[in-house]
């Protein structure tokens, strides 16, 4: 049977999904954080995945969604994009803290998973934290700097941008220290699992797609780049089992 429990871990509200068997066992673990204007409880068929192949999934609420949300407008949370996936990558490391102490991590066998800004924030953890073991990244992208800029020249055709020059090349260049794009040897032995729409408009698959090839163990099941043909910005159910299947080998 599954289990769903409601927790606040690190003063963070978050969902903790697991074999009811296994409570009390440490397991493998994920830490799924969920995409831009969604919330934690909307990746639960995902995890429900995961956990059916005895894996520990914790899903926390990003700053400024779900139960984190307050009165923050669609329009400045989407503003504050960067801020988010940054604090969220800073809170990833005292989310595991916590969780450590409960003893549900199996030797140190932690993992990152997202959909869209949380495939984001996934890769930025990687390129943070070495002892984070591998990730599926769901639509996401390593490439953090290069998506800010293309970001930024299109809020300045529209007139949207807010941030002087100096504070744009400030922000860049914190960018740039997640950016796993920028240091691939990060992941080059890790397992690593990427799922992605060919038809995404909204997170392109290229950037993603160009960080796989650069990996050693592309050519093995280890390393994986499911491209998923005629589909969008939406994970599917074909994505999700293909993640989940991945992730029963490899985590």
């Amino acid at each position: 049977m599954i289990t769903i429990e409601n927790q606040t871990i690190a003063d963070i509200p978050s969902l903790h999904i697991f074999r009811q068997a296994d409570k009390l066992h440490p397991q493998p673990t994920v830490l799924f954080w969920h995409g831009l204007g969604s919330s934690k409880e909307q990746n639960l068929s995902f995890a429900y995945y995961l956990a059916e192949k005895g894996i520990r999934v914790v899903l926390p609420d990003a700053l400024y969604h779900g139960e984190r949300a307050g009165d923050i407008d669609a329009g400045r949370r989407t503003y504050a994009f960067w801020n988010i996936v940054m604090q969220a990558v800073n809170e990833t490391q005292s989310l595991v803290n916590e969780m450590t102490t409960y003893k549900w991590i199996d030797s140190g066998r932690i993992y990152v998973s997202g959909t869209s800004m949380g495939g984001i924030i996934s890769c930025g953890a990687l390129k943070s934290f070495e002892w984070i073991q591998g990730g599926i990244i769901m639509m996401g992208s390593p490439s953090w700097k290069a998506m800010a800029e293309e970001q930024i020249r299109s809020l300045k055709k529209n007139s949207d941008w807010e941030l002087s020059e100096h504070e744009e090349q400030d922000l860049l260049e914190k960018l740039a220290t997640y950016d796993l794009s920028l240091e691939p040897a990060k992941v080059e032995s890790k397992p690593i699992f990427f799922w992605h729409g060919k038809e995404d408009d909204v997170v392109p698959y290229e950037l993603s797609y160009r960080f796989f090839e650069r990996l050693p163990y592309r050519e093995s099941s280890r390393q994986a780049y499911y491209l998923q043909q005629e589909a969008g910005h939406k994970v599917t159910r074909e994505g999700m089992i293909a993640a989940s299947k991945w992730a029963s080998s490899h985590i």
